[in-house]
């Protein structure tokens, strides 16, 4: 087998797959408002900063306080001062929010079972097989060369 003819046309399968308009949803999702609330979700026992959000997502602290803004606002997520050290902002997940991320999870979930039923069993079946063994591989072929 051409290994490298592989890996090429596999790179042009991702680079299609990204300008497809369902990943874009995805990316576009995965860099939104959703990941804040499903660090809270995780974190709900934490005192949560914004400083925290923005290292977990690995986004500035202008772009969280932005996303906090309409989460606040539609109602997802209350930001308080902390009691113990008026200097922070604690942020928590209200019960509209974790409604509001299960619907998204549901409807997630929804898509990707609608798309393998598509596929049939046993075309599901080697394609999550094979996609954990491509990942564990990567993993190891990564920390090989570090």
């Amino acid at each position: 087998m051409d290994f490298s003819k592989a890996a090429s046309d596999l790179m042009q399968i991702v680079k299609q797959a990204t300008k497809s308009e369902e990943v874009q949803h995805l990316n576009k999702v995965g860099r939104g408002e959703i990941p804040i609330l499903v660090y809270l979700k995780h974190h709900e026992t934490d005192d949560v900063t914004p400083s925290d959000l923005a290292e977990d997502g690995q986004i500035s602290s202008a772009r969280v306080a932005t996303l906090l803004a309409g989460l606040e606002d539609h109602g997802l997520v209350k930001r308080e001062i902390d009691k113990h050290d008026r200097r922070k902002i604690i942020v928590k997940l209200t019960g509209k929010g974790r409604t509001k991320l299960n619907q998204q999870r549901e409807i997630m979930e929804g898509r990707v079972q609608k798309t393998l039923e598509a596929m049939g069993e046993r075309d599901t079946q080697d394609f999550l097989r094979t996609f954990q063994k491509f990942l564990d591989t990567l993993k190891e072929v990564n920390e090989c060369q570090n």
